[in-house]
């Protein structure tokens, strides 16, 4: 089971949920709608096979807690899905089991975030800043941080933590390009987001 699902899932970092995957294709000589519904089938199909590997996986943990790796792939599973209440229960028995390992705890963090509205105030903000004194080149904490930065209009410090993840992924990568993208939001003039004064923030 974790073999399977580390095939779909572990072989990548996890990419935060605003990068949407690919969807399935049809075959190249098909029309434009047999693509699409090829397509669906093929994503519906796998949807089915990966619910169900999950559940199987999530059985078997509850028998055998004390696999890492399975928990690992699990919370990646159910990240991926979008059943991030999941994945942040997953996440939390991953890292009583590897309590310094960064990029669970940096993946812990963003799950957590999830539940939260896309929100990193309280504990997703502990969990970056403990990955960043286990790894400070860790780059989805890095991100996190210049995220959390930028809402409370601390561009300065924003840019510096995009700039240290933008050197902590490959240069080609999908990663790196958000990063850039990133980067050059903050270095508008304007970019710096707007506070309201009855707006309530956590730092």
């Amino acid at each position: 089971l974790v073999v399977a699902l580390f095939w779909y899932f572990g072989a990548s970092p996890v990419q935060p949920q605003w990068s949407a995957p690919a969807h399935v294709q049809g075959p190249a000589k098909a029309s434009q709608p047999e693509r699409a519904r090829a397509g669906g089938d093929r994503a519906a199909m796998a949807d089915a096979q990966i619910e169900q590997l999950a559940a199987q996986l999530a059985a078997r943990l509850e028998r055998e807690p004390g696999d890492a790796d399975g928990w690992r792939t699990l919370a990646r599973t159910y990240y991926v899905m979008k059943r991030f209440p999941e994945a942040v229960g997953a996440y939390g028995k991953l890292v009583a089991l590897a309590p310094l390992d960064a990029d669970i705890l940096a993946d812990y963090a963003d799950a957590l975030a999830m539940t939260q509205g896309r929100s990193l105030a309280g504990k997703p903000m502990e969990l970056v800043r403990k990955a960043l004194e286990l790894d400070p080149a860790q780059w989805k904490a890095l991100s996190m941080a210049a995220t959390d930065a930028f809402q409370r209009n601390d561009v300065q410090a924003a840019i510096g933590f995009w700039e240290r993840a933008l050197a902590a992924v490959p240069p080609d990568s999908s990663m790196a390009e958000s990063i850039r993208g990133s980067l050059a939001q903050a270095r508008q003039p304007d970019a710096a987001p707007v506070v309201r004064p009855s707006a309530s923030r956590s730092p």
